[in-house]
This record gives C-alpha cells, sequence and structure tokens, in this order.
C-alpha cells in the first residue's frame, strides 16, 4: 500500500518523539474529527503540542508522520508508558461524523496493519486499541461499531488463504506458517496436532498428503507447510502428494503429478530419478522404469530395463527402486513431461 510520507522535523524529535523505539505492536485510535489524513498529519507536525502519532489513515490515503522508530505520544500511559514508547500510533480520520468515508477509513487501516503484520512477522496479537493502555473510550467509533469486527477485518488481509504468516515461528489461530528449521532450530515444526501439515523436499514437492498432526520432521533442504483452522483446511483442500508448491508472500501450488529430479546424466543410485540428456542412450543398468520423450516433450516409449535410446533433441526419463515404481504408476505413453529446473511435471 502506498504511503505519502510528510515527516516531522528533526527540531521537533524533542517534542513530538525524542525516543529511538523498537514497535512491537499497533495502537488504534480514532480523529474524533472529520480532517483528512494529510490534514491531521500536517496540524500534528506543525504545532507543539505532545501529542503525536505514525499514520493517519482515511478513505483514500495512508499518511506517515513520524518515523516507526521513533516514539509518539498517543497512548495516554506517560513517558515510560508501553504504548507510547513500543506501538505505533493509528489514527483512523472521520470518526467524528462517521459514515461511508468513516467505513472506507476503517477499511483501508485494516488493510495496511495486515500488511504491516506480515511485513514484520507479527500476529494480530500485536493489535490493540488505545483503550488497553489507559482505559480511555478509544477507538470510540471503533469501538461502538465492534472492536472483534475491526480485528476480523485484518484477520481477513492477515489470512488470506495461502497467504503465509511467517516462518519458523509459533503457529497461531488461521496461520499459515512455513517451517525451514523450526522455532527450536531442531528439525521439527515444534507444533501441536491441530492443523494440516505437509512436508516439502528440496525442489519444491509435497512428499505426503496432508496430514493432520503436529511437530512434522522437516526433509533435509526442504521445508514443512503448517495450517490452522482456515490455513489449515486451505493446505488440506489445495495441496496433494506430488503437486509442486514455491513461495513468495504467498503458497503457490502447481497441481497434477511432480517428482525432483536428483541430477542429470551420470550414474542412476537406489530410488533415484535421473534424466539423460547425453549421448545415445541412457547410462543404466536394466533395474528401473524408463520412458523415452521426444522433442515436443511427449512420451514415445515405456519399458523396464536399462540402456533407453535417447531421441533426437529429447531425453530419458530414468528411475529405480521409489523412482521407478512412479514413473510405472503415473507416466504412460503419449503423455506430455516437462522440465521444470530440478522437477519433472507430467501432464
Amino acid at each position: 500500500m502506498e504511503i505519502i510520507k510528510n515527516l516531522v522535523s528533526p527540531e521537533k524529535y524533542h517534542i513530538k518523539c525524542p525516543y529511538n523505539m523498537t514497535p512491537e505492536g499497533y495502537c488504534v485510535h480514532n480523529t474524533a474529527n472529520d480532517a483528512s489524513a494529510r490534514n491531521e498529519i500536517a496540524y500534528m507536525i506543525s504545532n507543539d503540542l505532545y501529542t503525536s502519532y505514525h499514520y493517519a489513515i482515511d478513505d483514500k490515503e495512508v499518511v506517515q508522520g513520524i518515523a516507526e522508530n521513533r516514539n509518539g505520544w498517543h497512548a495516554g500511559d506517560g513517558v515510560g508508558g508501553r504504548g507510547n514508547r513500543r506501538y505505533i500510533g493509528i489514527e483512523i480520520c472521520y470518526s467524528l461524523s462517521g459514515g461511508e468515508r468513516f467505513t472506507a477509513a476503517e477499511k483501508r487501516a485494516a488493510q495496511f496493519i495486515a500488511e504491516g503484520l506480515r511485513a514484520k512477522g507479527w500476529g494480530i496479537e500485536c493489535v490493540k486499541k488505545h483503550q488497553d493502555f489507559d482505559g480511555k473510550y478509544c477507538p470510540h467509533r471503533t469501538l461502538d461499531m465492534g472492536w472483534q469486527r475491526f480485528l476480523d477485518m485484518i484477520r481477513a488481509h492477515l489470512y488470506e488463504p495461502g497467504r503465509l504468516s511467517g516462518t519458523d515461528k509459533s503457529r497461531g489461530a488461521d496461520e499459515l506458517i512455513l517451517y525451514l528449521r523450526g522455532p527450536k532450530k531442531n528439525g521439527r515444526t515444534g507444533t501441536n496436532m491441530w492443523g494440516y501439515e505437509v512436508a516439502i523436499d528440496k525442489n519444491g514437492v509435497v512428499l505426503e498428503n496432508p496430514h493432520y498432526s503436529g511437530n512434522t520432521k522437516i526433509p533435509e533442504g526442504g521445508k514443512v507447510l503448517s495450517g490452522h483452522g482456515k490455513a489449515g483446511e486451505w493446505i488440506y483442500k489445495n495441496i496433494k502428494k506430488g503437486y509442486h508448491v514455491w513461495f513468495d508472500t504467498h503458497a503457490h501450488v502447481s497441481g497434477g503429478v511432480h517428482h525432483s529430479v536428483d541430477h542429470f546424466n551420470g550414474i542412476r543410485e537406489a530410488d533415484e530419478l535421473v534424466i539423460y540428456d547425453k549421448g545415445a542412450a541412457s547410462n543404466t543398468n536394466m533395474w528401473g522404469w524408463e520412458v523415452a520423450v521426444n522433442a515436443k516433450g511427449h512420451v514415445v516409449k515405456k519399458r523396464y530395463g536399462g540402456k533407453t535410446d535417447i531421441p533426437e533433441g529429447g531425453f530419458v526419463l530414468s528411475g529405480h527402486g521409489k523412482a521407478s515404481s512412479w514413473i510405472n504408476k503415473h507416466v504412460r505413453v503419449s503423455d506430455c513431461v516437462k522440465i521444470l529446473g530440478n522437477i519433472v511435471k507430467i501432464g
């Protein structure tokens, strides 16, 4: 989300934000007037009053007035107060009159906070209301309409199906977490049993169907995707053994049948899947299924045994043990075979 910056002058730090801060959450306020976000920030940074906050949000814009590594005076809990010294102050505009402008401002604030939580690796528990720190009935209109309702608006953005909520952290309600080492760095997720998990190999291929249990062992060089509640339901409905999954802020799923390639050419060891695309034939013994794939990516021959001829411009896919069984089960003559880096996709 775009942020318009109109930051307070360093000359006023001693009034508005005198302390360095390592934030640990968001503190939500309503402005109690009907000014726009730009006007709220412009007034805040220009006056000599101690009241200060980091962001004002209206129905169209997010405007920043204080850097997140400086404190603000917004939570009413004093110089050493947790709210003032550890929380990012968010003012939602147009709360005096309410109506459509305020509703739209609230929606924008919920999205902004959700994006911030994801970026910082924080959970929904890091969102507080002004009332939590000094008892003041603020954010007044948001509280009138329902605080849990507002948190649910944030959750809708934060826990969008397939969106990651963090890496190697404790899994909270409805969160989708990716485990590479585990929170305790012991090679397991450390999760409880109340969610679905899948183990994924080093090339992004799912090794098993989703299982409803916790503390899954993380494959060497691989990862485990773990979901609670809605995120767990998403895993169960969308991910199956053999699928390919890749990640940025989302868990992306490619359906169909996939298998990791152990290497190209060379000697085929126990249970390995190897691609041969050099020479006249595969350099293999007779103990495994093989398929010949032509230059267009179609299977033209399937056989059990070694030294299969390599089609011109094509390759031979060769398996031993478990990989051989996979070929026999999933690959047929005329199937389309694609090589995606170190992954074979059938169909």
